[in-house]
């Protein structure tokens, strides 16, 4: 309804004032933060669980605002690459435990209830700079290790079943050699650099003559 001024007819008002049309799509939304019940710590029900803002989208992946940006088109890559686009998936950075150990270079995925998918745990104090230097394949190299682990993780959700050195290995061999690691019928043979040197076979002396 239309309230009009004293002293103006109706044609003046809506002349002044014209009708507006708005259509609005049946599948709109409006925007806004979209929340998941992320768990804080190792436990999936219960007290310690609360929510957290999944303010990221890109495709079937949901990150929380401490994900570091550039971990997440490289995440998302690896989901298509590995075929994981139906399943729901959120990332976030936490506490990642094994036993009372507070662990640095893993992740944890735990599963959500109600069918909310799964939750990878990006340990809160792994820097995103962080780097460490490995023999893959005989050849040495330094890689990031939020990506490593990463990537483990998903290499699990993608072909579970394998042993646990698999996945670690073909986590570094996609990261160094790309995609078409995974056609290897061989675990590649991946070492850090320390102990990759120390079993060297030693150089033999030449006679002294």
């Amino acid at each position: 309804m239309l309230a009009e001024l004293p002293g103006m007819d109706h044609d003046s008002a809506m002349d002044r004032f014209p009708q507006q049309s708005v259509v609005v799509a049946l599948d709109w939304r409006e925007p806004y933060d979209h929340w998941g019940l992320i768990p804080s710590g190792r436990e999936t029900k219960g007290p310690r669980r609360r929510f957290k803002a999944l303010t990221v989208r890109k495709g079937n992946c949901a990150f929380t605002r401490d994900v570091p940006r550039g971990m997440i088109e490289f995440i998302y890559r690896a989901v298509v690459r590995l075929k994981l686009q139906e399943r729901r998936l959120a990332f976030t950075r936490g506490i990642v435990r094994k036993g009372a150990v507070s662990l640095t270079r893993a992740v944890a995925v735990r599963e959500l209830g109600w069918g909310a998918g799964s939750a990878v745990v990006i340990p809160r104090a792994l820097r995103f700079g962080e780097r460490m230097r490995l023999v893959v394949d005989g050849e040495s190299t330094s890689l990031r290790v939020m990506d490593l682990v990463v990537l483990n993780a998903l290499l699990r959700l993608a072909h579970p079943g394998r042993r646990p050195a698999w996945y670690a290995a073909m986590a570094a061999a996609v990261i160094v050699r790309g995609w078409k690691s995974l056609e290897r019928a061989d675990t590649p043979l991946v070492l850090p650099e320390d102990a990759a040197v120390t079993n060297r076979a030693p150089r033999k002396r030449r006679a002294v003559e």
